[in-house]
């Protein structure tokens, strides 16, 4: 079963946690129900770890890839138990003596099984770093913030350049050097706003600030899907890991998140964060997936088209063709869009006034040769001094697979466009 598949059922876990916490949170002597509460997170957290870990020892090299699919499944449960037990360390001093001896115990045995399952498979300590403890710093941070809705208007417009970026197959060079820990960090901090704003609306908002905090968090949860649809389109073209790193680490997370705003709520409340646990990684995962099923070539195809169109309607209207394809917006186009093939390149287009010629670099898969492909053309352009052409040549040197490729390829096809989704 694909790991994102088994991360969306990873709210069954969570889902049973949140259960069995609401009686220990309800009941015991006035003042201990924190302090029993925060010794019933860190019993659960270290329960969690040594399924890990037990699951992992008695499945590795039985099973083909069951012990990945195995923390897959608890990740998300693993996660949001440690940013629920920082977030209720304020409790540590209500505890007895006796009491604080075993919450340290329990503390020390789960730091030891974290380190052994991280051993084995670092993205579940990554996991945690970057989930549990920055969920927590968020949740903390924001929270607090008497300002979440201008917070989250302006994460909102990020987000929207970052889309931008991303379907564009280009990344900001200040971001470059830090892209492993943008991958990591951004989802978490979406997820974890959008998590908070819905909390706020559920909290007693007045109705119109309630509103427009739910309709910010939907639309960060929606920014936040339409980079993992980008990201994971451009993954087909350039056997990429941007898509499948985003979703990973924003799926557990908006699950963990949901199971925090689920456990601070009360009564139907409650509801607004399981909600956020079940539809925020549905969308996410929802977004990953049509981002495999639609081919860039066929995308490349059909903004060519318009491309084409809109050169039409500008000889239409201007007697001519336009010299460069810029001049077509915003008039005939709001905008240019880019190819979808080779991330960095731009359309090939040479014109004159009674002609042109529209192409692109070209290739079914990111393992095959680079080609030049013409996607439409009129009148009888100048063949001779193409500057794609020579870019072309430049390209195949650095693409290109060498010569004794060809066997492997031969032995293992690579998937179509859009065929099938990496886990």
């Amino acid at each position: 079963m694909p790991l994102t598949s088994l991360t969306l059922l990873g709210i069954l876990p969570v889902f049973l946690v949140i259960l069995a916490g609401i009686p220990v949170r309800q009941t015991g002597r006035p003042g201990k129900t924190a302090p029993h509460y925060l010794l019933f997170l860190l019993a659960v957290g270290l329960l969690l770890d040594l399924m890990v870990l037990a699951g992992r020892y008695a499945l590795e090299g039985r099973v083909p890839y069951q012990p990945a699919q195995l923390t897959a499944l608890l990740t998300p449960a693993a996660m949001g138990v440690l940013a629920l037990t920082l977030i209720n360390l304020d409790a540590w001093p209500r505890l007895s003596p006796g009491e604080r001896w075993t919450a340290a115990a329990l503390l020390v045995a789960q730091g030891g099984l974290v380190a052994l399952v991280t051993r084995q498979n670092l993205a579940f300590g990554v996991y945690l770093a970057a989930g549990g403890l920055f969920l927590a710093l968020a949740w903390a941070a924001l929270q607090s913030s008497s300002r979440i809705t201008w917070v989250g208007l302006a994460l909102l417009a990020w987000s929207v350049a970052d889309t931008w970026w991303v379907q564009s197959g280009a990344t900001p060079a200040g971001l470059a050097p830090l892209a492993g820990v943008y991958l990591l960090l951004y989802p978490s901090l979406v997820v974890a706003l959008a998590a908070v704003l819905v909390y706020s609306a559920a909290s007693g908002a007045a109705r119109r600030a309630g509103f427009a905090q739910l309709a910010l968090a939907v639309l960060l949860v929606g920014s936040l899907a339409a980079h993992i649809f980008w990201a994971s389109l451009w993954d087909q073209a350039r056997d990429g890991l941007n898509g499948v790193t985003t979703i990973l680490v924003a799926g557990p997370a908006a699950i963990a998140v949901g199971m925090l705003a689920a456990v601070k709520l009360d009564g139907r409340r409650r509801l607004a964060g399981l909600g956020f646990m079940v539809l925020a990684p549905l969308a996410l995962t929802g977004a990953f997936r049509l981002g495999w099923q639609v081919s860039y070539l066929d995308l490349t195809a059909a903004r060519a088209g318009q491309i084409q169109t809109a050169l039409e309607r500008y000889h239409a209207r201007e007697g001519r063709y336009p010299q460069a394809l810029a001049e077509l917006a915003p008039r005939d186009l709001l905008w240019v869009p880019g190819q979808l093939i080779l991330n960095g390149e731009h359309w090939c287009y040479q014109a004159q006034a009674d002609g042109y010629r529209l192409g692109a670099f070209y290739r079914q898969t990111f393992s095959l040769p680079l080609s030049l492909r013409v996607y439409a053309s009129a009148g009888a352009p100048a063949e001779a001094d193409w500057a794609c052409t020579a870019r072309l040549a430049e390209l195949k040197a650095r693409y290109d697979p060498p010569p004794d490729a060809g066997q492997s390829l031969v032995q293992g096809s690579p998937a179509l466009p859009g065929e099938n989704a990496p886990d």
